[in-house]
């Protein structure tokens, strides 16, 4: 995996994280309501699992999920 492709994805992360907590969206019922196993977001966030499996698709459930455009996702400098 190329370095920057890495720190696009921990960007992609931590701002999923950030919205997440910020709608009060436990990792579990986020996980859940995107129809994965209920410890998916928690692998994803804090444990550097999934990354690979970041989508557009996938980004846009959550988006919708948290209710936020999907562009945010990408957002540097939160």
């Amino acid at each position: 995996m190329q370095k920057g492709s890495k720190r696009l994805r921990d960007i992609v992360v931590r701002n999923i994280k950030y919205y997440r907590e910020q709608a009060k969206i436990s990792q579990e019922d986020l996980s859940l309501k995107l129809g994965r196993k209920n410890d998916f977001i928690e692998k994803l966030e804090d444990k550097g699992m999934y990354r690979r499996f970041l989508t557009v698709v996938l980004l846009d459930d959550i988006a919708k999920i948290l209710k936020v455009p999907t562009a945010r996702f990408f957002d540097k400098t939160l």
